[in-house]
C-alpha cells in the first residue's frame, strides 16, 4: 500500500512539475517571422501562390500606450526602414490589439483606420466565443477544445473552434478563404485571394519552429533551409574576402555557404583544423547560412554578405 501511495505522489509530483513548466508565450514580439502563403483566385502556376512573411518589430506610442509595428514583406528579408508598417500592436494580459494602418492592407468595410481592435484573447475557455479583429465577442466561433502542443520545446495553448484554431504566439491556423481576422500579419488585401498561415521562424537562429499543414517548401525564403540546427558556439569573423570560422572545442572537416533556396554556393575542406576561412569572392550580396561540418557534428549561422 505504501509503494502504490509513493508511486501516485512521484506521478502527483511529476505532474505539478510539467504544468510548472508552461510559460505563455506572446505574440506581440520581436525576433519571430510568420510567414503564409496566398493562392490567389482564377490565376495558374506560378502566379496562383504568393509567399509573404510578417515580423513585429519596433515600438510607435499612441495615446499614451506603448504599440509594436508588424511589417510585411514578400522578399527573404525586411528592411524596416522602407517596408511598410500594417498596424500597430499591443498585448496585456494575454489579450492582443491592434490599431489598422490606413495603406490597403485591411477590409475598410470592416476596420477603421486608427481605431483599436481587440484581434485575439487567449484566456478563452471551452464555450466561449473568440473575439477576433472586427467581428467582436459576440459574433466570434465559439471554442470547444484546448489543447497543450509543443513548439521549439515550449508548451503553447491551442483553441480550437470547428472551423479553425488559435494559436499562443502565431494567431490564426487552418482557416480557409478570406479571413480578414488573420490581419495584420497576413499582411496583404483579402480580396481575391485563400490565405493561409504557412510557418513561424525564429529570426536569430532561422530555425521554423512551427509548420502548419498548409506550408509550402517552394517558399524561396524558407526551402532548403527547414529546420536548420544553429550553434551559439560557432564563430564567424569576415576579413578581407573571407570568412574566418571557429567552432569552439571542436576541428572544422568542411565549410559550405548556403542561399536562401537551399543551394551550396561555396564549399571547402578545412582538414581538422581548429580555425578554417573560406572566401566570398563571386558571391552576390545578400543573406547566406554557413554550414560547417566539424568533429562534433554540424552547426550553422545565417550571414550577411
Amino acid at each position: 500500500m505504501k509503494k502504490i501511495l509513493l508511486v501516485i505522489l512521484l506521478l502527483v509530483c511529476t505532474y505539478s512539475l510539467k504544468a510548472a513548466e508552461y510559460e505563455y508565450t506572446p505574440l506581440v514580439r520581436e525576433g519571430s517571422e510568420w510567414g503564409y502563403d496566398a493562392y490567389i483566385t482564377g490565376a495558374t502556376a506560378p502566379e496562383a501562390v504568393k509567399f509573404y512573411h510578417a515580423t513585429i518589430a519596433g515600438k510607435t506610442t499612441i495615446d499614451g500606450k506603448i504599440y509594436m509595428n508588424a511589417y510585411r514583406y514578400a522578399d527573404c528579408n525586411i528592411d524596416i526602414t522602407t517596408a511598410p508598417i500594417t498596424a500597430y500592436m499591443r498585448e496585456a494580459d494575454s489579450k492582443v490589439y491592434m490599431i489598422p494602418v490606413s495603406k490597403g492592407f485591411y477590409d475598410t468595410q470592416r476596420y477603421e483606420s486608427g481605431k483599436e481592435y481587440l484581434l485575439y484573447d487567449f484566456n478563452l475557455k471551452v464555450g466561449d466565443k473568440a473575439p477576433i479583429g472586427a467581428f467582436g465577442t459576440d459574433n466570434g466561433d465559439e471554442i470547444i477544445d484546448i489543447k497543450t502542443i509543443e513548439i521549439n520545446g515550449k508548451a503553447r495553448k491551442e483553441f480550437i473552434t470547428a472551423q479553425y484554431s488559435i494559436i499562443e504566439g502565431i494567431g490564426i491556423v487552418g482557416a480557409s478563404g478570406c479571413y480578414d481576422f488573420i490581419y495584420p500579419l497576413q499582411a496583404i488585401p483579402t480580396g481575391g485571394r485563400n490565405i493561409q498561415f504557412s510557418y513561424e521562424r525564429n529570426l536569430e537562429t532561422q530555425q521554423i519552429v512551427y509548420k502548419s499543414a498548409f506550408y509550402d517548401a517552394n517558399d524561396a525564403c524558407t526551402g532548403g533551409i527547414d529546420m536548420i540546427k544553429y550553434d551559439k558556439n560557432l564563430t564567424i569573423t569576415a576579413i578581407d574576402g573571407k570568412l574566418k570560422i571557429k567552432v569552439a572545442g571542436e576541428t572544422c572537416q568542411s565549410i559550405e555557404i548556403v542561399n536562401m533556396n537551399g543551394q551550396v554556393v561555396k564549399k571547402t575542406i578545412c582538414n581538422n583544423e581548429p580555425t578554417a576561412s573560406i572566401s566570398t569572392s563571386n558571391i552576390a550580396k545578400g543573406s547566406y547560412i554557413v554550414v560547417v561540418n566539424s568533429s562534433k557534428g554540424v552547426s550553422t549561422k545565417k550571414i550577411s554578405l
